[in-house]
């Protein structure tokens, strides 16, 4: 009842929130390293809360630098748009382990790109990672690759047996002539 009761009382609350990475990755023989690819995050929490998020460019040594993109992720509201390139990071900070995230890459199918999302050890072709929750840091790696192959058939599989065939020919040709001029 506090009357009986002397002295200070310590109350200890404790409030942990984690931060979200979206990594861009682009692999490939026709992969554009220097195309925006547009992601939309959105956050759910609780009424109010607001989420900040950078962007950063990440070196090959790993280290990363902030670019002009940032901003801030309102709770509950419409997703943002954000744009990344090969080997850059949107990260959003202070979620907490009650707030859920959905994150959404446009589809670039049509231009070429098989995409691939990382989630810790699971990998799957998609492109939205729809109403997660954190329990400690973590980062989502969309991997965009697009190869085009050689094209093959008749000219591959055959074209080293007509080329001999022809230096046999030509061979042939120049043998004979000379023999006939012998004559």
């Amino acid at each position: 009842d506090g009357k009986t009761k002397t002295g200070a009382i310590d109350f200890t609350n404790t409030y942990t929130t984690y931060n979200l990475g979206v990594k861009k990755l682009v692999e490939g023989n026709q992969g554009d390293k220097s195309k925006d690819f547009t992601f939309t995050i959105k956050v759910d929490g609780a009424a109010g809360e607001k989420y900040k998020y950078i962007v950063y460019t990440i070196a090959d040594n790993g280290d990363e630098t902030a670019t002009d993109q940032t901003g801030v992720i309102d709770s509950q509201a419409i997703a943002k748009t954000v744009y990344l390139k090969a080997n850059q990071v949107v990260r959003v900070y202070g979620l907490s382990a009650n707030d859920q995230y959905t994150v959404n890459e446009n589809d670039y199918s049509t231009d070429g790109y098989k995409t691939e999302v990382t989630i810790g050890n699971s990998k799957t072709e998609t492109t939205e990672v729809k109403e997660q929750k954190l329990a400690a840091d973590g980062t989502i790696v969309y991997t965009n690759t697009k190869n085009v192959t050689t094209p093959t058939g008749i000219v591959t599989e055959y074209a080293p047996y007509i080329l001999l065939v022809a230096a046999a020919g030509a061979f042939a040709v120049l043998f004979l002539r000379r023999k006939k001029e012998e004559f």
